[in-house]
Formats: C-alpha cells, sequence, structure tokens
C-alpha cells in the first residue's frame, strides 16, 4: 500500500515499537548492571520490562501489519496457480481478521479489568493499565491495518506476490 496517509500513520507505529524495546533494553541493562554491581536492583524493573515487552511486541505486530510483511509459508505457494494464489491470500487474510477481533475484545477486557481493580507495580505503586492500554491501541491498528490491507486485495485481480519470472527483465 503506497498511500501517503498510510505512511503517515505507519511511521508513528514503527517508532513507538522502537522506543518501548529501546526502554526495555535500557531498563533490563541497568537493573542487571547494578544488580550485580552494587547489589541494588532497580524497583520495579520486572513489571515495567514485561509491560514494555507487551507494548514493543503489539506495536510491532502492528507495524509488520501495516506493511503487510510478516511471515508466510511459501512451500504450497511455489505450485499453485495465480487465481489459487489470489483465493488462498483472501482467505488467510479472512483468518487475520478474525483472530486480531478476538486479540482487539480479549486484550480491552484485561484493560478494563485491570484498570477495574487498581493493579499496580509492587514497588512503586504505578498503575498497569495505562501500559496495557497503548497495547490494546496497537491491537486497533493492527486490525486496521488488516482491514485496509483486506479491501485493497478484494480490489486486485492478481495476487499480491508474483513469480520471480514475472518479475524478471525481459531479455532482448
Amino acid at each position: 500500500m503506497n498511500q501517503p496517509w498510510f505512511e503517515r500513520l505507519l511511521r508513528p507505529t514503527e517508532l513507538m515499537a522502537a522506543v518501548a524495546l529501546a526502554a526495555l533494553t535500557t531498563i533490563v541493562f541497568v537493573s542487571v548492571t547494578t544488580r550485580y554491581l552494587f547489589n541494588w536492583p532497580v524497583p520495579d524493573s520486572f513489571d515495567f520490562s514485561r509491560m514494555l515487552l507487551c507494548i514493543a511486541v503489539f506495536w510491532g505486530v502492528a507495524a509488520a501489519c501495516g506493511r503487510d510483511d510478516y511471515i508466510r509459508g511459501d512451500v504450497l505457494w511455489e505450485f499453485m496457480g495465480p487465481r489459487t494464489r489470489l483465493w488462498v491470500d483472501r482467505v488467510g487474510r479472512v483468518f487475520i481478521l478474525l483472530f486480531f477481533t478476538l486479540l482487539l475484545w480479549k486484550v480491552f477486557e484485561k484493560v478494563a479489568d485491570v484498570r477495574r481493580t487498581g493493579e499496580t507495580t509492587s514497588d512503586t505503586r504505578t498503575l498497569l493499565w495505562p501500559f496495557l492500554g497503548l497495547a490494546w491501541l496497537a491491537t486497533l491498528l493492527m486490525l486496521g491495518a488488516v482491514v485496509v490491507h483486506f479491501i485493497s486485495s478484494l480490489q486486485r485481480s492478481a495476487p499480491l506476490r508474483h513469480d520471480a519470472a514475472q518479475l524478471e527483465e525481459p531479455r532482448v
């Protein structure tokens, strides 16, 4: 998808994943270093690292969905004709849509439950629901990206990925 508005949406998504991963790496490094060198662990480093891991993974998956760039099984793909490939792409996108719809619902339930119970970290008493809310926002972006790509695939009459022979330059 080469839409300018879609690209503008993907850049902050990728940035959020990168920032969460950088913060996670920093917290783990500082915590391990201070624990072994000074016998002083960083308060709530475990809770913050797992929340940041959740954010990094969810926003990373949202970015991958936005780029339509995730793991695919191409073993059978090579032996299929163009119409079968298009059909397989569409069926696969329906399954992804169903999965992300269920994920969106379950993560929302988790955020609502954690917010309702007021769950906090053990040392600093930081509320956990805002971290999970960021993860839920990423699931919303995942679902939106998959919907956009699904609609785009319905408008195509050829599969997204082409044979290598079709992509080669004509020989003169």
